[in-house]
C-alpha cells in the first residue's frame, strides 16, 4: 500500500487527525483549562486553544507558553481594573504621581507578545512556527523532488 498507514481509532482520538482542522471541545488532544486562571484567562486560554487547532499548530510541546499567555490576560485585566478604579495618576504629598498599575500592565502586555511570537500567532511570527500535520511543500518542490519523499542511503 502507497502513502502512510492510517492510524486507528484510538490514536486519532488521543492524538487528533493529520487534517488541519480544530478540535471539539471536550475531545482528548483538546487541553483543559489550567488551574488558577480567571475569567478573562480561560476565555484567552479558548481562543488560543482554537487558533492553534485551526492552524494545525496546537501541540503540547505550547502548553507552558499557552498558559503563561493566558496568565498575562488576568494580569493585564487585573491592572486595567485597578487603573479605571484609581485613575492613572495620584496625589503624594502635594505631587501629582502616575499609577504603578500602568507600568506594570506595559510589562505584562510584553510578556503577552512575546508569548503570542513563541506561538507564532503574530503576523511577522506565524511563519516560525510548524504544523503539526502534513509539511509544507509548495508546488515548486513538487515538481523538482515529485511525490515521493527523498530517500537517503547511509555509507
Amino acid at each position: 500500500m502507497k502513502g502512510r498507514k492510517p492510524l486507528s481509532n484510538n490514536l486519532k482520538s488521543l492524538t487528533g487527525s493529520r487534517r488541519r482542522r480544530s478540535l471539539p471541545a471536550g475531545v482528548p488532544g483538546a487541553p483543559d483549562h489550567p488551574e488558577g486562571l480567571g475569567a478573562a484567562g480561560k476565555s484567552e486560554w479558548d481562543r488560543l486553544v482554537s487558533v492553534m487547532a485551526d492552524a494545525g499548530t496546537l501541540s503540547p510541546k505550547y502548553r507552558s507558553v499557552m498558559i503563561a499567555a493566558a496568565h498575562c490576560v488576568d494580569a493585564i485585566e487585573r491592572c486595567r481594573a485597578d487603573i479605571d478604579a484609581n485613575g492613572t495618576s495620584y496625589r503624594a504629598g502635594g505631587l501629582i504621581k502616575r499609577n504603578p498599575a500602568l507600568a506594570e500592565m506595559r510589562s505584562w502586555l510584553s510578556l503577552q507578545v512575546r508569548c503570542l511570537e513563541s506561538l507564532g500567532l503574530t503576523p511577522s511570527s506565524n511563519q516560525r512556527v510548524q504544523s503539526e500535520g502534513e509539511p509544507m511543500v509548495d508546488d515548486a518542490e513538487r515538481e523538482f523532488f515529485g511525490d515521493e519523499p527523498l530517500k537517503l542511503t547511509g555509507a
